[in-house]
């Protein structure tokens, strides 16, 4: 910061552009480091419809890079909100131990015709989406490294159905 103002230094370097797939808009970056490899997850999509969703992808360097092998993460339709929720987005990430993270991110409920406008978020009671987690794993049931997956999706069957 300069004087109240950021002083931006170097080259201008664009991470990641929507592509297919994606329907517009990236958003709500949240990075991790696993396996060897620094990785991005992001939002697409109109935030207040079903088809909002979490995107995962490798940078390289957060600096100069680009988002590389990216892939939906979570979407509406991922067995861990088992119907009930809708729009996933904007997460946070938080290490409990190597390879395995807390991802806490906003849904609302599928009962819901739609998000409430914006504008009804800031009244008592306007605020449809409700904060979630997930856990993003990197590594496998053994340990070992692998393709970063979604625990709840691959366990659905042993979940309790009390998300609410």
């Amino acid at each position: 910061l300069k004087d109240g103002e950021f002083a931006w230094t170097g080259k201008p370097n664009v991470i990641a552009k929507s592509s297919e797939g994606q329907d517009g808009l990236i958003e709500g970056p949240s990075f991790c480091d696993a396996n060897g490899a620094t990785w991005c997850v992001v939002s697409s999509g109109y935030f207040g419809g079903a088809d909002y969703k979490r995107w995962i992808g490798r940078i390289d360097d957060i600096v100069n890079g680009k988002l590389t092998d990216q892939r939906q993460l979570l979407t509406t339709e991922s067995p861990c909100l088992g119907g009930r929720w809708v729009g996933p987005g904007h997460c946070s990430l938080v290490q409990e131990a190597p390879g395995i993270f807390s991802m806490f991110f906003h849904a609302w409920a599928a009962n819901q015709d739609t998000a409430p406008a914006f504008e009804e978020r800031f009244k008592a009671g306007g605020e449809g989406r409700k904060p979630l987690r997930a856990t993003l794993a990197f590594i496998d049931e053994g340990g070992k490294p692998c393709e970063p997956y979604i625990v709840e999706d691959r366990i659905k069957a042993h979940l309790r159905r009390s998300w609410s």
